[in-house]
This record gives C-alpha cells, sequence and structure tokens, in this order.
C-alpha cells in the first residue's frame, strides 16, 4: 500500500494528546478533539505562544521534555513545527496514566447513577455551608457500577476542604482516549474535579489513605481535587 493513499487525519482527529495547527498570524486552522476539550479551559493564544517560544529554528520539528498545567490538564512534553513560512502546529503529550495493582472487589460494587450519588452529597454539604456552587454534569452518563458507601465518604470529606470558601466548581465528565488500568483490565475513566480558589488542605493525606482502600484514582493541589473513577459496567 502506498503511504500516499493512507488518510492519517482519522489518527490526529482522535488522538488522545491535543494537536492545533495555527497560522503565522495566530489563528486557528485545524484542531484535534483532545485540543477542542483542552482548549474550553485556555485561551488558545497560550498554545499558540508556547509554540513560537519553542518553535526551532529553521523548518521541522522540535521535541521538548517540559512539566506543563493548565487547569486539570497535565503534559510532560510538547512537539512544534512548521514546514513553511504560512503555518506552525504545536502537539502536546499527556502525562500516562500509572498503572496500579489493585483488585476490583465486585462484592462491594453497585449499579449506580453517579449524578443522583454526587448531588445526594453535596445537598449534605450545602446545609454545613454558604459556598456558592456550580455544577457542571453530564445526563447523559450510564449507570455503572461502584462502591457507593467509599465513594460517598471520600465526597464528604473533600467537600468539607471548602467549608468557608466563597465559590466551587463541581465538574463531572467523560475523559476520552484514556484509560485507569487496574490489574490487566482498562477502563474507561469518569473524572470528578471540585475547584475553588482556595480550600482547607489539612485533610489530604486522610483523604489520599481513603483514596487508596478504594480502585479509585486521586490528585490533589492546593486549589483542587480530580477523583478519577473507573467505569465498571
Amino acid at each position: 500500500m502506498k503511504m500516499e493513499s493512507i488518510d492519517f487525519r482519522n489518527f490526529i482527529e482522535n488522538d488522545s494528546n491535543p494537536f492545533v495547527l495555527f497560522d503565522f498570524g495566530g489563528h486557528i486552522k485545524y484542531l484535534n478533539n483532545s485540543a477542542e476539550i483542552l482548549l474550553g479551559y485556555i485561551n488558545p493564544k497560550v498554545l499558540y505562544d508556547l509554540a513560537l517560544e519553542y518553535a526551532p529554528k529553521s523548518y521541522g520539528h522540535k521535541n521538548i521534555l517540559s512539566n506543563l498545567e493548565f487547569d486539570t490538564f497535565s503534559f510532560f512534553s510538547i512537539m512544534v513545527g512548521y514546514e513553511d513560512d504560512e503555518n506552525i502546529y504545536i502537539r502536546l503529550y499527556n502525562k500516562p496514566l500509572i498503572k496500579q495493582e489493585k483488585n476490583v472487589s465486585k462484592e462491594m460494587l453497585i449499579a449506580t447513577d453517579v449524578n443522583s450519588l454526587l448531588e445526594a452529597n453535596i445537598t449534605l454539604f450545602e446545609m454545613q455551608s454558604d459556598t456558592k456552587l456550580s455544577l457542571f454534569v453530564d445526563q447523559d452518563l450510564p449507570m455503572f457500577k461502584i462502591d457507593q458507601n467509599s465513594f460517598s465518604k471520600i465526597i464528604r470529606k473533600m467537600l468539607t476542604s471548602f467549608i468557608g470558601s466563597q465559590s466551587l466548581s463541581i465538574d463531572l465528565k467523560l475523559l476520552f482516549g484514556e484509560y485507569l488500568v487496574l490489574g490487566e483490565t482498562k477502563y474507561q475513566i469518569l473524572e470528578l474535579i471540585l475547584k475553588s480558589q482556595k480550600r482547607d488542605t489539612s485533610n489530604d493525606d486522610e483523604i489520599m489513605q481513603m483514596v487508596q482502600q478504594t480502585c479509585f484514582s486521586c490528585q490533589t493541589k492546593k486549589d483542587v481535587f480530580k477523583l478519577q473513577l473507573p467505569i465498571i459496567l
């Protein structure tokens, strides 16, 4: 098969690593699905300026190892390149997920509408705090199996960290093209993000210990929790 006959656009379009093609005026000429999601959180000019900063001095491409974080997105490397004076592209490489040597205890899992379970825990939080909430969820999420008790305990403990905060955004979404590996099985990921300008971090160690007892994964920062759940059907 001749390489010229292969259409590589479908591979780029469905790549989990964001790819953006700019003209040299900074206007987007093409972006794949992952980049479209990323640009829902950051200004395209951020990526354009990054491309100009790391562009090679002559035609071709350049790989740069650099830990980059934009909102809840984390990358370990970027590639910047151009083949003419009209266009420049940037590709960002997601930090790989770490395989977790955890066994899923199916006996503890119950088919659950996670939106309803989350909202029930948020209602309890609202009874304790005047924090202004903004909630974004995917109403089309499928029912999947979850340890309801552990999930609720972790969420309540996380929410407690935001008591006294002026505002709190809660975002529940599927991560496309990313997977959580438990044992030898790969699961699609549902990610819950709780973010505010500041929070109480004194309970972070306790929260991480609770997460370690489950098949969940969690990252913490001074202003955010990211809890990742495997979609077990």
